[in-house]
């Protein structure tokens, strides 16, 4: 017989160390900002930086708190309802939710020279929103289980994905556009949207490449919606079996020279075992992602980090 039940609230304690550099910054330059929370409950670590002007107005604000914690969730870094914000030059990596994610109305957004690794969510992540130019970024090690992957454009419109590396040993999608069925996309969303010039290293065969998709509205495949996927380069670890890899609207395709005869696939081709070795060596010298024939293992979640 249980006679109560009694349901006390774990109380997390923190570790956290934040520091700038320069620490005076003049008009026009930038500056480093690295922070680091380390929370005893790992899912529910929060940090917020705040730099204020000479009269002591708030001149930029940053939160970060763990994807299953707070309502509207949040990961490495979250921009929301902004213009011309543009990120580089990042190591984003062990957060509990996506790395770098634009949200709510942003636009004009631009991501380059950024690595992001083992977050638990896209590692970039454009969501409701218009116009953003995501290139030449290396991303690895996806880790999500709902939303897992790479390079996610979601219910947003007039979005640019190209020279990105995405390398992935998990079975995670390479490079994601989603018109979703939700009421807050803008009016134009699952238009305009150009993924061209990517490489794509998929390890677990039977995971797409490169996906695009709408919940049958018909929208992301319409010639009219001037979607369009070029040259765009793949690898997998097996021939072809039948197994799918790439996704156009309503149709799947196990074999690439079906996919690249549509709007979204055209010019895809495959890596050789050569140059993804090739590839995946030059990057290692600069993004730490490892030998060509390592693996790169799950790492335990531990902490949020994010340096910017």
């Amino acid at each position: 017989m249980i006679d109560a039940i009694e349901v006390l609230p774990v109380v997390p304690t923190y570790a956290t160390s934040a520091s700038i550099s320069p620490s005076v910054v003049s008009s026009g330059a930038s500056a480093k900002i690295a922070v680091r929370v380390t929370s005893s409950v790992p899912t529910i670590a929060a940090a917020e930086v705040e730099l204020y002007d000479p009269s002591g107005a708030v001149a930029f604000q940053q939160s970060w708190n763990a994807w299953t914690f707070q309502p509207g969730q949040a990961g490495g870094v979250k921009l929301v309802a902004g213009t011309g914000q543009v990120v580089t030059g990042n190591m984003v990596y062990g957060n509990g939710g996506p790395g770098i994610w634009w949200d709510i109305g942003s636009s004009n957004a631009t991501a380059f020279n950024n690595r992001l690794h083992d977050n638990l969510g896209p590692q970039i992540h454009f969501e409701i929103s218009d116009a953003a130019s995501i290139h030449d970024n290396v991303v690895w090690n996806t880790l999500g289980t709902n939303t897992n992957i790479g390079i996610y454009i979601s219910s947003s419109a007039d979005a640019e994905v190209y020279n990105n590396a995405v390398y992935d040993p998990n079975g995670a999608v390479g490079i994601q556009a989603i018109d979703d069925n939700r009421s807050d996309k803008p009016s134009n969303s699952g238009t305009n949207i150009n993924i061209h010039d990517n490489n794509i290293i998929q390890n677990i065969d039977g995971t797409d490449g490169l996906k695009w998709w709408d919940y049958g509205s018909g929208t992301i495949s319409n010639p009219a919606s001037k979607n369009r996927g070029t040259n765009n380069h793949f690898w997998y670890p097996a021939p072809e079996s039948g197994a799918v890899r790439f996704e156009w609207g309503p149709s799947l395709f196990g074999v690439i020279s079906a996919f690249a005869q549509t709007a979204g696939g055209a010019g895809s081709s495959y890596l050789s075992d050569t140059a993804r070795d090739q590839l995946l060596t030059s990057l290692a010298s600069l993004h730490e992602i490892g030998a060509p024939d390592r693996v790169i293992p799950r790492r335990r979640f531990v902490d949020e980090s994010v340096e910017q």
